[in-house]
C-alpha cells in the first residue's frame, strides 16, 4: 500500500502524502528527525483525508519513507480503517 506520491528534484524529492485533519504524519516526522518543508494542502469538503505536498532533502528519502509506512499503521490504529482504499484510488486516479 503506498500513500504518497514522489517526485524526484535536484536537491530536494517533493512529495504527496495523505494524512487527516489531526496531521498524524507530524510527529512521526519529528520522531525520524526529518525536516520537512511544507507546502500545500487539499481537502474536498466532506472529506476525512487531506492531501498535502512537502519537500524533502534527498538524503532523507528513507526515513521519509520509513515515516509513511508508520503513518499507514497509525491510521489503522486510529481507527481510519478506510485509509487504505482511499491512498489506492486516488493515487490511481493521479498516476
Amino acid at each position: 500500500m503506498k500513500n504518497f506520491i514522489e517526485f524526484e528534484g535536484w536537491r530536494r524529492n517533493k512529495y504527496l502524502y495523505i494524512d487527516t485533519a489531526d496531521y498524524l504524519a507530524d510527529p512521526l516526522f519529528f520522531k525520524h528527525n526529518i525536516p520537512v518543508r511544507f507546502k500545500d494542502e487539499y481537502v474536498k469538503s466532506g472529506e476525512k483525508y487531506l492531501v498535502v505536498t512537502c519537500s524533502v532533502k534527498k538524503k532523507f528519502k528513507h526515513e521519509f519513507e520509513a515515516a509513511m509506512e508508520e503513518l499507514s499503521d497509525k491510521m489503522h490504529l486510529m481507527g481510519n480503517t478506510d485509509y487504505d482504499t482511499w491512498c489506492d484510488e486516488l493515487i490511481k486516479d493521479i498516476t
